[in-house]
């Protein structure tokens, strides 16, 4: 179910304070200690050589370009990671490093499994209580440990609080400035500049994902109807091979219900369980839909209306959004080029579908939500102007 407003939906509130935490906050920590692993550029550029073809396997296509530009790379680099293009660099660093740090290692993992429970559930935009506390807890503990080697345990503390304090209410004048990154040398404590309250930026990342939401009802509504729980079982029994390019905890929930549903123990509608990622991978495999024209893992062209190219074009812009370079914070040129993306897509599969239970949450989007509410309160938060005073 899609909440109203985030102060009437802690749970929605919740999801907003993890992924501020995580996507920008984790970032910008990562990303320094990036900078204070390689004070020198070409250190950093020897790594990239020496580990191309291992990168190149885990990476995305823009990934790829950012490390391996055509020109070379350049200081300009650290602004154009994400959260887990930071994550692989340092762990490439450090599994190939003659001093290696295992406590670095084991709060990076900590960190990407984080990420995996937040996005890569069967409902994303909205956290329990018991879960955020769980999350909250371990995701502080990792960065404080981690950020200690380039800032004080005290401003990482403070920003930490500002990020769990964050209300809808909370407006940042100062959120479109350009935020460069420190010299490695001034980094005792985390600069002042860069916000992590909520924005306009924040408002649009947060109702994208509820249209990611939207999709995952619908990918579920794809898959009941092109094969049945007791085939697709069958199926993943005969090759559990196939599941080898999904992560383990992925590979795990698919081969569990699979078998619960050999012996009968499984619930009646497991399709329920899967997250996105499962859902696209069990179309894809067995869920007899031809590839569109580009072919699978590709940008389908423009003219390709067929379900494979509307459900590749949902798998592209999840990629982009989880993997944003400003985290959380998105751009009004992103946020259109999204929401009409997914929006398309989305109504071009359910024409098909005819499926009520989507139909009615992408109304509630198009009628009114994150946006038009952030507008709103910040509208009426603001100081009359000379001429309504008058």
């Amino acid at each position: 179910m899609l909440p109203g407003t985030m102060e009437e939906n802690s749970e929605y509130r919740n999801f907003i304070r993890l992924s501020v935490l995580l996507l920008d906050f984790g970032k910008d920590v990562l990303c320094r200690l990036l900078r204070f692993k390689f004070e020198a550029i070409d250190e950093l550029r020897r790594l990239l050589d020496d580990n191309k073809r291992n990168l190149s396997k885990e990476l995305s296509y823009s990934q790829r370009g950012i490390l391996y530009p055509r020109d070379g790379i350049t200081d300009t680099v650290y602004e154009k990671l994400d959260f887990s293009l930071t994550c692989v660099l340092i762990k490439t660093f450090l599994e190939t490093s003659k001093s290696h740090d295992g406590k670095v290692l084991k709060y990076i993992n900590v960190l990407t499994h984080q990420k995996d429970r937040l996005f890569c559930n069967p409902v994303c935009i909205t956290v329990d209580e018991k879960k955020f506390k769980n999350m909250w807890d371990t995701l502080q503990q990792a960065l404080i440990d981690i950020g200690t080697e380039c800032f004080t345990e005290k401003s990482l503390e403070k920003k930490i609080n500002e990020i769990y304090d964050m209300t809808i209410t909370d407006f940042d004048k100062e959120c479109h400035k350009t935020y460069k990154l420190q010299k490695v040398s001034d980094a005792s404590t985390l600069p002042t500049k860069k916000s992590y309250i909520w924005t306009e930026g924040r408002a649009r990342f947060v109702e994208i994902s509820g249209w990611l939401d939207v999709a995952v009802i619908m990918m579920r509504s794809v898959l009941t109807k092109k094969i049945s729980q007791k085939e697709l079982a069958e199926k993943i029994l005969q090759k559990p091979f196939v599941l080898k390019d999904l992560k383990p905890y992925q590979k795990k929930k698919l081969l569990k219900m699979a078998q619960d549903n050999e012996e009968k123990k499984q619930k009646e509608n497991w399709y329920q369980d899967l997250d996105f990622t499962s859902l696209f991978f069990s179309l894809r495999h067995w869920g007899y839909i031809p590839k569109h024209t580009s072919g699978w893992g590709k940008p389908p062209n423009k003219i390709d209306f067929s379900l494979a190219a509307d459900m590749e074009r949902i798998r592209l812009v999840r990629r982009k959004v989880l993997n944003h370079k400003n985290g959380t914070d998105m751009e009004q040129v992103d946020y259109v080029e999204h929401k009409n993306e997914l929006s398309s897509s989305i109504k071009r599969i359910n024409d098909q579908l005819k499926d009520k239970h989507v139909e009615k949450t992408m109304k509630q989007l198009f009628k009114k939500w994150v946006i038009s509410e952030y507008m709103q309160l910040k509208h009426s938060h603001q100081e009359p102007s000379e001429k309504e005073k008058c």
